[in-house]
C-alpha cells in the first residue's frame, strides 16, 4: 500500500471545466415505461377475474402466434416434398419433420382449446359478478370472432383445419365516467420508483397515480452519466396508500444494456400483508391463502453510444484484476501510515477509558458529585477508573443475536431515543432562566401595600434582592444497602397427585445475591420468614438506584428426596438426592420497590402450564410478601417538566389541571390523570387514545368458531402481554406518562404499561364490549399500573392485566390491583373519590357523582381520537420462526449441558416429538385438559417421565434460557437420566411471539 496523498479542495466550476472532461465515464439511458400489477391489495373479485382474462388472452395470443409459425413451416415443408425431387433419405427426413410439426401443432391446439374454455368460463364469472354489483368496477369487454377463410384448406391436415376454425378473442375497454368508490380510492394511490446506481440514489420518478386497470404509466427516459465502474442498477418500487406513509413494495435489479434485447419485462413480488376488507381482497395473508402482491415492470437500459459498451467491458476486466490483488492484502480501516500509536497502546490507554466512561455517564443523565478531574496523560488518572466495572449497555446490538433479538433491541433503542430527545429538549428549556427568576423587584406601592409592611416579616435583603435557589436535601447512608423480604404465605399452590406431603421453599434472587427460606408443607404454605439480600457494592446510593433495571425473582420449589441407583459392592449404603420441583415464579421490578419504598400485598404466581405428578388448580396461586430496604430510602421523586407543548385548547387544559388539583387535595396518594404526553411532547387528553380498532385475525376466528367471549378476552390479553416492556420513570426520569399510538407501539415493538392497556382497550371495544382504562397502583407493576375494566354478558365485570395477560373477577379480594385512581373512557374521565380504592370494595357505577368525579359534566361524544381507524398487521416471517425454533433448542441444550456438573445429558428424540405434539395441541385447542401422563405413557411406557412446561412471551433468548434453568431439571445426579426438550412457537402479528417450552427427565424403569 502506498502513502496517502491529501490534496487541496478544488472549486466545482473549475473541476467541471478542466478536470471532469479528462475522466473516464459511462453514459446510458433508462427507458422506464410502465408497471402492471398482476395482483394488488385493492383488487376486488371483479378485478381479479378481469386480470385472469387478460392473462389468458396474453397466453392465447402467444400460443396462436407460435401455431401460425408452425403452420407456415409445415406448408413450406409440404411444398418441398410435393414439388422438389428428393432422394429417399431426404424424403424420409422431410416426412419426419412433417410428423414432428404435426405433433407440435397438436400440442398447441390442445393448449389453445383449453385456454379458450378457461377464458370463456372467466368471462361468464365476470358477467355474473357484475350482475351482483349492478355497478361494474371494470370496463373490460371480451369479444369473440372467427378468422376469414383466405385460402383452400381441404388439403391441410385435420388438426390444422380444426385450428383455423377456432374463434379469436379480442379485448376492448368501454369508457365509464361514473366510477365506483373503490376506483375513486384507487386513484388516490401513488406509485414512485427510486433509481439506485451502485446502491446510491441518483433519481426518482414523480409520484404517479394508479390507473383503473392497476397499471402505472411513467413513459420517461432518464439519462445517467457515471464516473465509476457500474456494478448494479436497482429500481425500488414504493407505494403511498391513502392516509399512510410510503411503503416499499419491491426491489428490481436491471440487467446491463444489450442491444439485442427488446424492452425488458421483469416480474416482481412483495411480501407485504394487507388485511381483507368487505370490498378488497388484500394480499400476502398466509393463513387465509391470500395471493401475494405481484406485477411486471417494463424498462430497458441502453448505451447512448456504442463505444461505451467496449469501455464497460474493459473496466470489468481491469476491476477483476485489481480486486484480485487487493484480496491478497488484509483490509485496514485506518492505514498504518497515518496511525500515531499502535493498537496495543490505544486499547490500553487508561485515560481514553476514563473519558469514554464519563461520556456514557453524562448520556445516562447521571451526574455524579464525586467525578474527578481527568488529566492530560495516563499518569495523572486515578486507578479507580480502570478497576471499576463498566455497566453493560442493555440496548446495544450483538452480532451473535438472533434476527428476532436484533429487532427487539432495535425497537427498545428507538423507544429510548424518543424519550431521551424529549428529556434533553425539556431539560434544556428548564435550565433557561428569565429575568424574573433571578431578580425580584417590588411592585408599585398602592393604598393597601402598607398593611404588608406592618404585618409582614421584615425584609433584610439587598435592594435588588437576588433570589437563591434552594438545593434539596440529600440523604446519605454509611451502611450497605440491603433488600429485606418477609415471606409470609402462599395460596392455591399445585398439589401432588400421590397425596404425599409437599415441602415448599422459596428461593429469592436479586443481582448476585441468593437466599432461601425453610421448607413448609401444604398447598397453602405459611413461612413467616425474613430474608436479606445485599445490593451490589458498585451501586452508588446517591445516583445509581434509579438506573437499576434488575428484578427481584422469587421461585417456589417442592423439595423431594429420590433414591439413586445403588451399588452392589456397598450393601450397607443408600444413595439419595434432593430434587427441587419448580412450582412457580414471581418477578418484582426493583423500580416498584424504589417508588413505593415498601411493598406489602398479594402477588399472582406464574405457574407451569402442566407438571406431571402435580395437580394445578383452576384458581390462580398467590404469594403474600412484604419488601422494603435497609436502611430506608425515601421515595424517588421524579421531576415532572412543566414545559410540554399544548396539544389541547387552553380552556380544556385549564379544566384538566383543575380536575387533577381538586381531587389530589382530597386523596393525595391516588393516581389522578387527565392529560398525557405524546411522542412529540404535546399534552393530549387521555380519552383521545381510545377508539375501536379491529384486532388480529386470531381473535376474530375465536368469536367466529366458538363465540366464546371469555376465551377471546384471554387471547387478546395474552397477545398484548407478548409486547416487550420499557419503563418510563426509571429508565428516563422526568417523562412520567409518555404514550404512543397503537400504530407506533406495534411498529416500535415495545412500550410501557399504559400503552399496552390502551391497545387492549381498543381491541376489546371493536368486539362490542364495554371496556375502560384503569390507572392506579398494583403489584408488581407499582404506581404506574394500568388495567382494563371489561363488562361482559349478565353484567359480569372483569379486570384484565395487560402486563401478564391474567383476568380477574372484579370482586376477587386477591386481585393484585390494590388502588384505583382514574378510569378513562372514550367520552369522559372519572376520578375515584370513594373512601376506599381497592376494587373489590368499590362501586363502579360511573354515573354516581358521589363516588366518581367526572372531568366533563356530560359525556363528550365529539372528541376525535388520535388513533388510526385501522391497523396493518404484518404476519411473522416463516423463516424467522424456523430460525428461532432451531437456534433456541440448540442454545438451550448447550446451556443445559454447561450447567450439568456430573455428566453430559442424553437427549431422547422420541420424547421431544411427543412433547411437541402436546404443546402444539394445547396451544391451538382448549388448553391442557387432557391426561398428559397417559399420553406420554403410550409413547414412553418404559420410562419414569417427569415433565414441566411453561409459556412465556418471547423477549430474548437469554431470558428464555434463564427461565428453563430455573426449573432445575438439569440438576440430576442419576447417571441413567435422559432428557427431552421441546419448544412450540406461536406467532401472532408484527413479530409478537409466544413460546411454550417443555423440559423432561426420563429414568428407565428396568434399572
Amino acid at each position: 500500500m502506498g502513502l496517502i496523498e491529501y490534496t487541496k479542495a478544488v472549486n466545482w466550476a473549475e473541476w467541471d471545466t478542466n478536470i471532469r472532461p479528462t475522466l473516464e465515464f459511462f453514459e446510458f439511458s433508462l427507458d422506464l415505461n410502465r408497471i402492471e400489477f398482476e395482483h394488488h391489495w385493492a383488487f376486488t373479485i371483479e378485478d381479479k377475474l378481469a386480470r385472469k382474462i387478460k392473462t389468458y388472452h396474453h397466453e392465447l395470443t402467444t400460443a396462436g402466434t407460435k401455431a401460425m409459425k408452425i403452420m407456415e413451416q409445415y406448408l413450406m415443408e409440404k411444398v418441398t416434398v410435393e414439388v422438389r425431387i428428393l432422394s429417399e433419405e431426404q424424403q424420409t427426413e422431410a416426412y419426419d419433420r412433417l410428423k414432428y410439426l404435426e405433433e407440435e401443432f397438436s400440442k398447441i391446439l390442445i393448449f389453445y382449446q383449453n385456454l379458450s374454455a378457461r377464458i370463456k368460463q372467466a368471462w361468464r364469472e365476470l358477467n355474473e359478478e357484475r350482475k351482483k354489483l349492478k355497478t361494474p368496477n371494470t370496463t373490460l369487454i371480451l369479444k369473440e370472432a372467427k378468422l376469414p377463410e383466405t385460402f383452400e384448406i381441404e388439403y391441410l391436415p385435420e388438426k390444422i383445419r380444426e385450428f383455423t376454425q377456432l374463434p379469436v378473442f379480442v379485448l376492448e375497454n368501454v369508457e365509464n365516467k361514473e366510477l365506483p368508490n373503490t376506483k375513486k380510492t384507487l386513484s388516490k394511490i401513488r406509485i414512485q420508483v427510486l433509481i439506485f446506481f451502485n446502491d446510491t440514489l441518483v433519481c426518482r420518478t414523480p409520484s404517479t397515480k394508479m390507473n383503473t386497470d392497476f397499471s402505472v404509466d411513467f413513459r420517461k427516459v432518464y439519462q445517467l452519466r457515471i464516473y465509476e465502474p457500474p456494478e448494479k442498477v436497482m429500481l425500488l418500487i414504493r407505494e403511498l396508500q391513502p392516509g399512510s406513509r410510503w411503503i416499499e413494495l419491491s426491489r428490481v435489479y436491471i440487467p446491463f444494456p444489450d442491444d439485442q434485447k427488446e424492452l425488458e419485462e421483469i416480474d416482481f413480488g412483495s411480501d407485504i400483508v394487507v388485511e381483507k376488507t368487505s370490498k378488497t381482497l388484500g394480499c400476502g395473508h398466509p393463513d387465509r391463502k391470500s395471493q401475494c402482491l405481484q406485477g411486471k415492470i417494463f424498462c430497458k437500459l441502453r448505451w447512448t453510444q456504442p463505444s461505451f459498451e467496449k469501455v464497460f467491458k474493459k473496466s470489468l476486466l481491469r476491476n477483476s484484476i485489481s480486486e484480485k490483488e487487493e484480496a491478497e492484502q488484509p483490509f485496514e480501516l485506518i492505514p498504518k501510515e497515518v496511525r500515531l500509536v499502535s493498537d496495543e497502546e490505544f486499547s490500553s490507554d487508561i485515560r481514553l477509558e476514563a473519558l469514554a466512561k464519563r461520556y456514557r455517564n453524562s448520556n445516562n443523565q447521571t451526574f455524579r458529585d464525586d467525578q474527578k478531574w481527568i488529566g492530560l496523560n495516563s499518569a495523572e488518572i486515578d486507578g479507580h477508573w480502570a478497576l471499576e466495572d463498566l455497566r453493560e449497555d442493555e440496548i446495544g446490538l450483538d452480532a451473535a443475536d438472533f434476527s428476532m433479538d436484533a429487532m427487539r433491541k432495535a425497537g427498545i433503542k428507538y423507544a429510548a431515543l424518543i424519550r431521551k430527545n424529549l428529556i434533553e429538549s425539556f431539560s434544556r428549556d428548564k435550565r433557561l432562566k428569565s429575568y424574573e427568576d433571578i431578580v425580584k423587584e417590588d411592585i408599585l406601592p398602592t393604598g393597601f401595600s402598607g398593611f404588608g409592611t406592618l404585618f409582614g416579616t421584615a425584609d433584610l435583603s439587598r435592594k435588588l434582592k437576588p433570589m437563591r435557589t434552594l438545593n434539596g436535601r440529600t440523604q446519605t447512608h454509611s451502611k450497605k444497602l440491603k433488600l429485606v423480604l418477609n415471606i409470609q404465605s402462599a395460596a392455591n399452590l399445585p398439589e401432588r397427585i400421590d397425596k404425599k406431603s409437599m415441602e415448599v421453599l422459596i428461593e429469592a434472587t436479586f443481582q448476585s445475591s441468593i437466599a432461601r427460606t425453610g421448607t413448609v408443607s401444604g398447598k397453602n404454605a405459611n413461612w413467616q420468614q425474613t430474608l436479606i439480600l445485599d445490593l451490589d457494592d458498585a451501586i452508588d446510593v446517591h445516583h445509581d438506584l434509579k438506573s437499576i433495571t434488575d428484578n427481584l425473582e422469587l421461585n417456589l420449589y417442592d423439595k423431594q428426596i429420590n433414591k439413586l441407583p445403588h451399588d452392589s459392592r456397598e450393601p450397607n449404603t443408600i444413595h439419595e438426592q434432593f430434587e427441587h420441583r419448580w412450582l412457580g415464579r414471581v418477578i418484582i421490578p426493583f423500580s416498584t420497590i424504589l417508588s413505593l419504598t415498601k411493598i406489602d400485598g398479594v402477588i399472582t404466581i406464574k405457574e407451569p402450564l402442566f407438571f406431571t405428578g402435580y395437580k394445578l388448580h383452576k384458581h390462580k396461586a398467590y404469594l403474600k410478601v412484604m419488601i422494603t430496604m435497609d436502611p430506608p430510602v425515601p421515595a424517588s421523586l421524579f421531576s415532572a417538566y412543566e414545559n410540554f407543548l399544548p396539544g389541547e385548547t387552553p380552556t380544556l387544559m385549564a379544566e384538566c389541571r383543575r380536575f387533577e388539583a381538586r381531587n389530589r387535595q382530597v386523596y393525595s396518594n391516588r393516581r389522578y390523570l387527565a392529560l398525557v404526553n405524546d411522542s412529540n411532547g404535546k399534552r393530549i387528553l387521555a380519552c383521545r387514545y381510545l377508539r375501536p380498532i379491529k384486532p388480529p385475525y386470531q381473535i376474530q376466528e375465536i368469536l367466529t368458531n366458538s363465540n366464546n367471549l371469555i376465551e377471546a378476552i384471554n387471547l387478546t390479553a395474552h397477545i398484548v402481554s407478548c409486547i416487550p416492556f420499557i419503563a418510563d420513570p426509571i429508565m428516563f426520569p422526568g417523562v412520567v406518562d409518555l404514550w404512543t399510538t397503537t400504530e407506533q407501539l406495534l411498529t416500535i415493538g415495545c412500550g410501557d404499561e399504559e400503552e399496552h392497556a390502551v391497545l387492549l382497550v381498543c381491541w376489546l371495544l371493536h368486539l362490542h364490549l364495554s371496556a375502560a382504562l384503569i390507572l392506579g397502583q398494583a403489584l408488581p407493576e407499582g404506581p404506574k399500573a394500568a388495567y382494563v375494566l371489561v363488562q361482559v354478558e349478565n353484567n359480569v365485570s372483569l379486570l384484565v392485566n395487560p402486563s401478564d395477560g391474567n383476568v380477574y373477577s372484579i370482586s376477587d379480594p386477591l386481585c393484585p390491583l390494590i388502588s384505583i385512581g382514574t378510569i378513562v373512557t372514550m367520552e369522559n374521565i372519572y376520578a375515584n373519590i370513594q373512601k376506599v380504592s381497592n376494587p373489590c370494595l368499590m362501586d363502579f357505577d360511573l354515573k354516581n357523582k358521589s363516588n366518581w368525579d367526572p372531568l366533563f359534566s356530560t359525556s363528550r361524544h365529539d372528541l376525535s381520537s388520535i388513533q388510526p381507524t385501522e391497523l396493518t398487521y404484518i404476519a411473522v416471517n416463516e423463516d424467522i420462526i424456523v430460525e428461532l425454533r432451531s437456534n433456541l433448542e440448540r442454545e438451550i441444550k448447550l446451556k443445559f449441558d454447561e450447567a450439568r456438573k456430573h455428566a453430559i445429558p442424553q437427549w431422547n428424540l422420541m420424547a421431544s416429538r411427543a412433547l411437541r405434539e402436546i404443546l402444539s395441541e394445547g396451544s391451538t385447542g382448549s388448553g391442557y385438559d387432557f391426561d398428559i401422563e397417559h399420553r406420554l405413557g403410550q409413547t414412553l411406557n418404559s420410562y419414569h417421565v417427569t415433565v414441566v412446561a411453561f409459556r412465556s412471551p418471547y423477549i430474548s433468548r437469554q431470558k428464555l434460557i434463564e427461565e428453563v434453568l430455573k426449573t432445575n431439571m438439569h440438576i440430576n445426579s442419576n447417571k441413567n437420566a435422559q432428557f427431552a426438550l421441546s419448544i412450540h412457537i406461536q406467532p401472532f402479528v408484527n413479530n409478537l411471539i409466544s413460546c411454550s417450552v417443555a423440559i423432561a427427565s426420563l429414568l428407565p424403569k428396568h434399572l
